[in-house]
């Protein structure tokens, strides 16, 4: 069975398809350029944009929990992550292939369509959603991919559009660019005696360097460790701010930190480089 919902075929019917929960009862849903009470005749000469395709249903997604399991109050689909999205989105299509594979049962085209419909909508959350790193860039490309072999069509552009291109463009541009510094930081030295600025600047290099000893003797790669967060809640609590509403360690005890570490590895904490 062909999983393209087509342009020419939803400008056609021009309603939302029905969900499990009776959503079918809604108002129908105008697409770009065009009214629900459009003649259908002159229907399939109307373009209508893939984002429509992807989103022109509203679903309860309490309604599929083959693909989205248990849904909490206030699940927007919108405000997950692309990692997540993305499972689902696997899941929506195994979902798809299920239910027109069984043997003992054939389902009918609205069925399917709904299927096909909430995959769809999930596919341009993911490639509406804004991503942060080159992985998320890379899982949207993957779901891309499996959109493809699940449509079993040649083109990509059944898939995305130029718009679609140029925001993965730009997102992954981003993602890939270098962090670039918020504050100036200060003179590392005065004369021959480490700043405030300098000692930390020291500490961070300890810091980094032991930080890829204990990779490479966990993990037997040098920058793992700089790419992986753990929370250990023994450091949580001896170290976290007394202010409740500030995120990280705190900050005023960063130099008593770093002298007293520094200290204990016969690091010097008060004289600068003697390269100036």
């Amino acid at each position: 069975m062909n999983y393209v919902i087509t342009a020419a075929g939803a400008a056609a019917s021009a309603v939302a398809l029905p969900s499990r929960s009776g959503a079918g009862d809604q108002a129908p849903v105008a697409l770009a350029g065009r009214t629900a009470d459009t003649d259908a005749e002159s229907a399939p000469s109307a373009p209508v944009p893939l984002q429509e395709l992807r989103s022109q249903c509203e679903y309860d997604y309490s309604d599929y929990p083959e693909i989205f399991g248990k849904v909490p109050g206030g699940f927007v689909l919108e405000g997950q992550s692309i990692e997540m999205l993305c499972h689902w989105h696997r899941k929506a299509i195994d979902a798809v292939d299920r239910l027109t594979d069984r043997p003992d049962y054939q389902p009918t085209d609205e069925e399917v369509d709904d299927y096909c419909q909430l995959k769809n909508k999930i596919l341009g959350a993911i490639l509406s959603g804004r991503a942060a790193t080159a992985g998320q860039v890379a899982a949207q490309l993957r779901a891309v991919l499996a959109e493809i072999e699940c449509l079993k069509t040649p083109s990509i552009e059944d898939v995305l559009n130029v718009d679609d291109i140029v925001k993965i463009s730009s997102d992954l541009t981003k993602a890939a660019g270098p962090i670039v510094p918020k504050k100036r930081v200060g003179a590392l030295q005065r004369g021959r005696k480490l700043t405030r600025v300098g000692l930390l600047h020291r500490y961070q290099s300890f810091l980094v360097q032991e930080l890829e000893t204990v990779s490479w003797h966990l993990y037997g790669e040098r920058d793992y460790a700089k790419h992986t967060i753990f929370f250990d809640d023994a450091v949580r609590d001896r170290c976290t701010s007394t202010d409740s509403g500030y995120p990280f360690f705190d900050e005023t005890d960063l130099p008593t930190r770093a002298r007293a570490v520094l200290t204990s590895l016969d690091i010097d904490t008060e004289a600068g480089s003697r390269r100036s």
